[in-house]
C-alpha cells in the first residue's frame, strides 16, 4: 500500500493551481498567489508600553533583518541587519531593549543577544562556545533579568540561569545532579527562583 502524506484531493501541481486561480472573480485585494507567497514582513511584536512595533523584514536576497516602527509617527528604522548568521527570533525585554537569538555559522547553538531600541549596547549576552541557549521566561517585576536555559555545564542537560540583559552576568538557578532524570520544565517565583 503506497499512501501519500496529506490530503491528496487538494491541488498539488502548477496546472491545478492555475485552474483554482482562474476561478477567482471580483475585486479582491489578494490573489491565490499572494496567499501562498512568503511574507516580506512578519513576526510583529508590540513593545510593552505600545510605543513601538518590532518585526522581521525579508530582503529580496532572503536575509531577515530586525526593524522597529514608532506607532505614533509610523517611522520605520532598521534595528539589526542580518549579516552572515540568521536572526532566529526576538522578544521585547522591556520598553527600551530587545533580545534576539542568533547562531554562528549555522551550528544551531543559538545564543542570546541584546540591543537597545536606539541601536546602542548591541552585544552577545551568552558568549559560550558550543553552548545552546534558549529563553524560558521574562520576569515582570524585574526588567533587568530573564530566565534562560543552556547546556553550559553539561552538554546533555540544559539547566536554568538568571541572565542580566544588559551586562550578560549569569546566575545558575539549579544543577541537575548526576543520576537525576533530565529536567523538562521549571517553576519560578516572581524573582526567578526555583
Amino acid at each position: 500500500m503506497n499512501k501519500k502524506p496529506g490530503n491528496t484531493l487538494l491541488p498539488s501541481n502548477e496546472e491545478e493551481f492555475k485552474k483554482l486561480a482562474a476561478k477567482e472573480t471580483g475585486g479582491y485585494n489578494y490573489s491565490v498567489e499572494d496567499y501562498f507567497r512568503t511574507p516580506q514582513t512578519f513576526a510583529f511584536k508590540l513593545s510593552p508600553n505600545g510605543d513601538h512595533i518590532a518585526y522581521m523584514k525579508r530582503r529580496d536576497s532572503g536575509e531577515r533583518d530586525l526593524y522597529l516602527m514608532d506607532t505614533e509617527t509610523k517611522k520605520e528604522s532598521l534595528l539589526k541587519k542580518q549579516e552572515q548568521d540568521l536572526i532566529r527570533g526576538f522578544s521585547w525585554a522591556n520598553d527600551e531593549r530587545i533580545l534576539y537569538l542568533q547562531d554562528k555559522g549555522g551550528d544551531e547553538n543559538y545564543h542570546v543577544y541584546g540591543v537597545d531600541i536606539n541601536g546602542a549596547n548591541d552585544k552577545e549576552l551568552t558568549p559560550f562556545e558550543g553552548v545552546r541557549v534558549n529563553i524560558i521566561e521574562s520576569l515582570k517585576e524585574d526588567k533587568e533579568h530573564i530566565i534562560i536555559q543552556m547546556n553550559k555545564d553539561n552538554p546533555q542537560q540544559e539547566e536554568p540561569y538568571r541572565l542580566n540583559i544588559n551586562s550578560g552576568e549569569i546566575t545558575k538557578l539549579y544543577t541537575v545532579k548526576k543520576g537525576e532524570p533530565p529536567v523538562a520544565g521549571y517553576d519560578f517565583d516572581r524573582e526567578g527562583n526555583l
